[in-house]
């Protein structure tokens, strides 16, 4: 569950990000709630500073650590008050379901396959 993973949760914010199935709306009309300029920008910014980390293989340091639960609280902040828009797709979800799928689909054809005879039906 991506509330119980704060870095996937990033992970999966920002794949989604690249995808298009989610954007960052600056103001959200409905509910009257905006990110300042400034905020923008740092929001930006430490996204970037995190994939960083990410890229270095530094998810061990004090700093990615401390980048990851602000992100994180951001990001569930600008979800709920509506900021966050679009669809959360999780593409590890996707690849197991389809991996299971496959794997049914397999299944169930082996079950159907009826193996050809060798004997020739009605030839004299």
């Amino acid at each position: 569950m991506l509330l119980d993973d704060k870095k996937k949760l990033i992970e999966v914010y920002m794949e989604n990000v690249l995808w298009g199935n989610v954007t960052l709306k600056a103001v959200n009309h409905e509910s009257g709630f905006h990110i300042p300029s400034s905020e923008k920008t740092s929001f930006k910014s430490d996204l970037q500073q995190w994939c960083s980390f990410r890229a270095q293989k530094q998810t061990e340091t004090e700093e990615f650590q401390q980048l990851t639960e602000k992100l994180y609280d951001l990001i569930v902040d600008y979800r709920i008050v509506g900021l966050i828009v679009g669809k959360f797709d999780d593409p590890d979800n996707t690849i197991d379901k389809l991996k299971n799928d496959n794997e049914k689909l397999t299944e169930h054809l082996s079950q159907a396959y009826i193996p050809p005879t060798d004997s020739k039906v009605g030839t004299s």
